[in-house]
C-alpha cells in the first residue's frame, strides 16, 4: 500500500478503497521512510576501509558457510 501511495494515490482514496483510516497510511508512509532513511545512512556511513573489511568477510563467509554445512552433515541448497 506504501508503493501505492509512492505511485501517486492518495492516503484517503486508499483508506476508502481499503475501508480503512487514512492515519493507518499515513503512519505506514512514515515508518517507510525512516526505515528507508535508516538504511541509506547506515551503508552511507561506513568508511572505504570499513566498507572493504564488510566485503571480505561477507566474501569469506560465503566460501565458509558450503564447507561448515558439508561438515555438519547439512545440504547447502
Amino acid at each position: 500500500m506504501v508503493e501505492l501511495v509512492v505511485a501517486g494515490r492518495k492516503p484517503g482514496e486508499l483508506a476508502k478503497e481499503f475501508s480503512c483510516h487514512k492515519t493507518i497510511f499515513l503512519s505506514w508512509i512514515r515508518r517507510a521512510a525512516a526505515s528507508l532513511k535508516s538504511t541509506a545512512s547506515a551503508a552511507q556511513g561506513l568508511h572505504a576501509n570499513e566498507r572493504a573489511e564488510l566485503m571480505a568477510v561477507r566474501r569469506e563467509n560465503r566460501q565458509i558457510k558450503p564447507g561448515a554445512l558439508a561438515a555438519e552433515g547439512v545440504a547447502p541448497w
